[in-house]
């Protein structure tokens, strides 16, 4: 696969510069992914091309991509963005100081985490789908370019008024239109946390209308919101006083407050209104209205619809009633009226319409004239006539051979068993021994004639392999000390300088006693030594060997 020379400076500069138990799992072109826990991919890294939209592929090599993490997109010159339909998380800093204008999610994507999108000063617009559960506070912390926001229709978890986004309650402002040429904003009555970073370099905003349920501004939260002028409290100065207010928010000691005060509306501009509460035909709507000034609310009652029954007749027939059934067009309600008995049964005389076999029982049936539903009845089987039965199978020493008996009416057959003669013709199974490489067989037998094991052979198990437990030096010389293995006839111990075992630096000893696991090796200069030992067994004449063991080495 061919890469570009940044593409490999920017990959060598991840794996220089991340702790060595982490490893990228793939790189592809221009991307460099990350293994996630869930057997799906996370976007690493990012080094393509910056002058055209970007869309991130949905999968690579079977694999979901699903994640974005740090430091994939950061400071990078991407200006428009697509993210699959397979994507689930951005991470914190996956986007920092990203010259990005435009990104667009996918529905599917949950969760966006705190300062994912930091100091994007770039970005002009933010519209979350309907299926994110999770904003982090300040995930667009100093995004200075905001102009507008928005919240997909049907998510469930936060909403939007254009300006701002709240989560569904309304209690959280996570997110205001900073670069919007709006003047003045009426925040919800039903707030009481103003997230991190919300009004952040506000470049417009001079007057704020607060609710008295206000309890607490995050950090950096009026950082930079130079031209507020002016802050309407809903609450008293005491009440101001007890809000928890973060750093980096010296632009709140010098605007003018003014305490008590909620944002005047005198005649209410109602707006065509929601049906909050459906009417049903039996009981009473609720319809709210909402003002397009001030956001005060009002309910007003919708009259129950009642019931539109629409009639329909149901004949009788033989064994069922007829009536007639009433049902309301709009919410199914329904009841009956008009009732008339069942008709009842006409039926004729009975007709063979199966004949009787040996086995199987023959049928008769009789039809009604008015629904065409029947009536069956069952005519006896006469049973099977047999004849005096041939053998047609032999039994023999272990197999039980068989007669056949024909029916003289109907030609179908039974049969019975011939008892097997029970003597058997023996064979004998070889003994196979074990070598290093396969298991072997004990001595058996079998019956030649059915092939019925008479002495079952058992399995030797194969063969097994020493392996070094000990490389002591002393006085004596070099003592290896190693594993005993059974069933065999010696081993072979090599010696050598070279850790490859060249064989112009090495020397090969032969112990010949298999129940000995020790060997001291005497004369040997002194350096460093690599040791490895092997067993051996003698089958048909010729040695058989192990593998060797793992060397072990000695100073």
């Amino acid at each position: 696969m061919k890469k570009s020379l940044s593409l490999f400076l920017v990959v060598l500069f991840v794996i220089c510069s991340i702790p060595s138990a982490l490893a990228y799992a793939a790189i592809e072109d221009d991307y460099v992914f990350d293994d996630n826990d869930d057997g799906t991919l996370a976007v690493f890294m990012y080094s393509g091309e910056t002058d055209h939209p970007l869309v991130i592929p949905a999968s690579y090599q079977g694999k979901a991509i699903t994640t974005i993490v740090p430091p994939a997109f950061y400071n990078s010159e991407i200006v428009d963005v697509q993210m699959p339909v397979s994507m689930k998380k951005i991470c914190t800093g996956a986007f920092d100081s990203s010259w990005i204008t435009v990104v667009r999610f996918n529905e599917g994507l949950e969760t966006i985490e705190t300062r994912a999108f930091n100091n994007c000063s770039s970005l002009t617009e933010v519209s979350i789908p309907s299926t994110l559960s999770s904003l982090g506070d300040g995930a667009f912390s100093n995004c200075s370019g905001i102009v507008k926001v928005g919240v997909a229709e049907g998510n469930e978890y936060y909403c939007s008024d254009g300006s701002a986004i709240y989560d569904i309650d309304k209690t959280v402002l996570l997110l205001y239109a900073v670069k919007s040429s709006a003047q003045e904003y009426v925040l919800p009555s039903t707030v009481t946390t103003i997230e991190s970073y919300v009004f952040y370099s506000a470049s417009s905003l001079k007057t704020l209308y607060l609710p008295e349920t206000l309890s607490k501004i995050g950090d950096y939260a009026f950082y930079k919101a130079d031209k507020l002028t002016d802050i309407y409290f809903a609450g008293s100065e005491d009440e101001w006083g007890d809000i928890t207010k973060g750093t980096k928010n010296e632009v709140l000691s010098s605007v003018t407050m003014h305490y008590n005060e909620v944002k005047p509306c005198d005649v209410h501009t109602w707006n065509e209104g929601e049906v909050k509460t459906p009417a049903t035909c039996t009981q009473k709507g609720v319809k709210t209205f909402t003002c397009t000034v001030c956001g005060a609310t009002e309910d007003r009652e919708i009259a129950a619809l009642g019931h539109d029954y629409v009639s329909s007749v149901t004949p009788p027939t033989c064994t069922e009633k007829g009536y007639t059934t009433n049902t309301c067009s709009r919410c199914q309600d329904s009841y009956t009226s008009d009732e008339t008995g069942p008709l009842g049964h006409d039926f004729g005389e009975w007709t063979v319409t199966t004949e009787p076999t040996c086995t199987q029982a023959g049928e008769e049936t009789r039809y009604c004239s008015r629904c065409s539903a029947t009536e069956t009845q069952p005519i006896p089987a006469p049973g099977h006539s047999w004849d005096g039965g041939v053998v047609t199978k032999e039994p023999t020493c272990s197999e039980d051979g068989e007669k056949t008996f024909t029916c003289t009416a109907c030609s179908a057959t039974k049969t019975e068993p011939v008892k097997a003669t029970g003597k058997h013709t023996a064979v004998t199974d070889k003994k196979v021994p074990a070598t290093f490489k396969k298991s072997g067989l004990t001595k058996g037998s079998h019956c030649s004639v059915c092939g019925k094991v008479i002495t079952a052979q058992k399995v030797i198990p194969k063969l097994g392999k020493p392996s070094i437990v000990k490389l002591t030096k002393g006085k004596n010389g070099l003592t290896v000390k190693w594993t005993k293995v059974s069933r065999i006839h010696g081993y072979k111990i090599q010696v050598s300088k070279s850790r490859k075992f060249a064989k112009s630096k090495t020397k090969t000893f032969t112990v010949k006693d298999q129940k000995k696991i020790k060997r001291t090796i005497k004369r040997y200069k002194k350096g460093k030594y690599y040791v490895r030992i092997r067993a051996y067994k003698v089958i048909g004449g010729k040695k058989q060997f192990s593998k060797w063991s793992k060397a072990k080495s000695i100073k």
